[in-house]
């Protein structure tokens, strides 16, 4: 979005009979578009690897496959909402930083549920972590390389539970975003 702007493609782009909402939302599905196109050819090169190895590539591979799917487009809708309001540079570091939060939300949950440590003793950092974990998405959720090395089956039902939350965070995120660049002044 930043680039648009910058260049100042946006007003071409805007006049057209195109809204705001549909511009963002038509960002976000294009490098979703791409993230899925690259996660195909590694899927299809990690299925070569594990092949010449010996090994095979089940349907668990494919099901963390689409986990990792759904783990991009979060990431990106977060993306997408960081670059209607700032620059790259600082969208890139928020958003590596929801990133690498969202990867340790399952940490600070169980240190929240803890009988000790920082977050039982003082009670603003207890508040503090409990924000995080209310806010930020917990990536966790579509990591499921364990399950894949000791070969535990991925139900049907955990997909459609992730692809279910992904897509609820990920459409909040995006309105948020939406809301955001509706009241951006571009002058």
């Amino acid at each position: 979005v930043y680039k648009e702007l910058e260049k100042k493609t946006i007003y071409t782009i805007l006049s057209k009979p195109i809204r705001r909402y549909e511009f963002l939302i038509g960002k976000y599905l294009g490098m979703l578009g791409i993230l899925v196109m690259e996660l195909v050819v590694l899927g299809l090169i990690w299925g070569l690897v594990l092949w010449m190895q010996g090994g095979q590539f089940t349907g668990e591979h494919i099901k963390a496959l689409v986990l990792i799917s759904f783990e991009a487009s979060l990431v990106t809708a977060v993306g997408v909402m960081f670059s209607s309001q700032s620059t790259p540079a600082l969208t890139g570091l928020f958003t590596l930083g929801v990133f690498v939060v969202g990867r340790i939300v399952y940490v600070l949950e169980e240190m929240l549920q803890g009988t000790k440590g920082l977050f039982v003793d003082n009670p603003i950092a207890r508040l503090f972590g409990q924000g995080v974990t209310a806010i930020f998405p917990d990536l966790s959720v579509f990591n499921v390389s364990q399950q894949l090395l000791l070969e535990v089956t991925i139900s049907w039902a955990y997909l459609g539970q992730a692809a279910l939350y992904a897509s609820c965070y990920g459409i909040i995120v995006i309105a948020i975003g939406i809301l955001a660049f509706e009241r951006r002044d571009f002058v």
